[in-house]
């Protein structure tokens, strides 16, 4: 199997508003990393700390090994840190929400 076909303008649009919309829900950051930074934090893949309302803790990976939830605390403190070395480096709310604006052609 080959990569897949590249996605049209229109395809890549109506992402973009998604993930717009998205970032609007309460209870939900969506954080954009600018291209170029060296050793930027976010280049493992994509990963989600969950908190439920009894303050109990779990992580979702993606990987290339596949999926991944776990509860264990090294690797919670991992993903916190990982966390915040991301908040770190990304743009802030009113970059992310100007970039968002302009890739779905709303500004």
């Amino acid at each position: 199997m080959g990569a897949p076909p590249p996605l049209s303008w229109t395809s890549r649009r109506t992402r973009r508003s998604g993930r717009r919309r998205r970032g609007r829900w309460p209870g939900t950051s969506l954080q954009v990393l600018p291209l170029g930074i060296p050793g930027q934090a976010g280049l493992n893949g994509p990963f989600a700390l969950l908190e439920t309302p009894e303050h109990q803790h779990s992580s979702h990976a993606e990987t290339q090994r596949g999926s991944l939830l776990g509860r264990d605390r090294d690797e919670l403190g991992i993903l916190t840190r990982k966390c915040a070395g991301l908040r770190s480096q990304a743009l802030n709310f009113v970059e992310n929400k100007g970039l968002l604006d302009r890739l779905s052609g709303e500004r």
